[in-house]
């Protein structure tokens, strides 16, 4: 009996709460009103403030960023400088191309921190728009906007210099001299003869001996397809080096140039039948007393080597993808080569 008391009890204020005139004394209450008032004022203040300490610390951070990258760039510049000091050729590959990678890395960051700083805008000016803020915080959000234009000319020149020194790096690789020797796939051993901008690479033993000049010509076109780079006899230009170096073979060997008799007679001979010969180089005269002279592509000696040449960018390549491989297998660059 009592439960079904309190229960008609509960119904009664009910209704009592939900009648108009009731309602309408609540909502005429001046006590009420004024603390609806204090209540979203509070909120509003409180709005304000947590977005304007949201913009004080992405601003910290921007300008963190800021002193990071500039650090940085000066470390760059630096080691750019340094490099070609201070490594052998093929430590100074290994160091341009950890160099590299760590610039492009820092160009895309300059596109994340670009979003970042648009958006960080937006905030201060929609901050700026709401009004009613006190003096001391209208400043500050002033000094920001001049923060960030002039974080976006820092941004700017910052993109400059990395592109500069993306160029600069790229000359410099381009500019590491090739290694002394290498050996190539086929197991050649590659001696490199340097003069001025005649550079080449040489064999540094006969590659076969015994061979007539289409079978050596064929050797040099197999050598090329396996290699993947040009080889070949040597030409005038290679012997003309060879003479002022004085890189003189025990052996004679066959060459790439036609040979051109001085006597008419033979020449006109040798057009009449239509034979071509190549030059033999024979510099410790081994067949006979003539340093040059020329031979039927068809003729054998037992004692004819076979020299092959290539280009001394052959050997940079080679370097280069060696080095390449070994960073591969080790992705993870260790932070002083950075």
């Amino acid at each position: 009996m009592n439960h079904w008391k309190r229960l008609i009890l509960v119904l009664m204020c009910m209704g009592t709460f939900s009648s108009p005139s009731l309602r309408a004394q609540v909502q005429a209450s001046p006590a009420v009103k004024q603390n609806n008032d204090v209540h979203f004022i509070a909120l509003e203040e409180y709005e304000k403030r947590g977005k304007i300490l949201k913009i004080r610390e992405k601003m910290m951070a921007e300008r963190e960023e800021k002193t990071r990258r500039d650090t940085f760039l000066q470390s760059a510049a630096a080691n750019l400088q340094l490099i070609p000091q201070q490594y052998t050729p093929d430590e100074q590959l290994v160091q341009y191309i950890a160099l590299r990678r760590r610039l492009l890395e820092e160009l895309d960051s300059l596109g994340d921190t670009t979003n970042r700083q648009v958006e960080l805008a937006g905030l201060v000016d929609t901050a700026m728009a709401a009004g009613g803020l006190l003096p001391q915080v209208s400043d500050y959000l002033n000094e920001s906007r001049q923060q960030l234009q002039g974080l976006n000319v820092s941004q700017t020149n910052a993109r400059k210099q990395i592109t500069q020194m993306l160029q600069m790096v790229k000359l410099a690789i381009q500019n590491v001299p090739p290694p002394p020797s290498f050996q190539n796939e086929s197991g050649m051993t590659m001696r490199l003869i340097r003069f001025a901008k005649n550079s080449f690479y040489i064999s540094a033993q006969p590659v076969a001996t015994g061979l007539n000049w289409l079978e050596a010509e064929e050797l040099a076109r197999k050598t090329t397809h396996r290699e993947n780079a040009i080889y070949a006899l040597p030409g005038q230009e290679q012997l003309n080096v060879l003479e002022q170096r004085k890189v003189f073979p025990e052996q004679p060997i066959w060459t790439s140039r036609p040979w051109a008799p001085e006597e008419n007679g033979e020449q006109q001979m040798m057009e009449r039948f239509g034979v071509k010969e190549y030059l033999v180089w024979n510099p410790k005269g081994v067949l006979g007393p003539r340093k040059t002279f020329g031979e039927l592509p068809f003729a054998k000696y037992p004692q004819m080597a076979v020299y092959l040449v290539t280009s001394s960018r052959t050997g940079w390549n080679v370097r280069w993808k060696s080095i390449m491989q070994k960073m591969a297998n080790q992705p993870a660059v260790k932070e002083e080569q950075k």
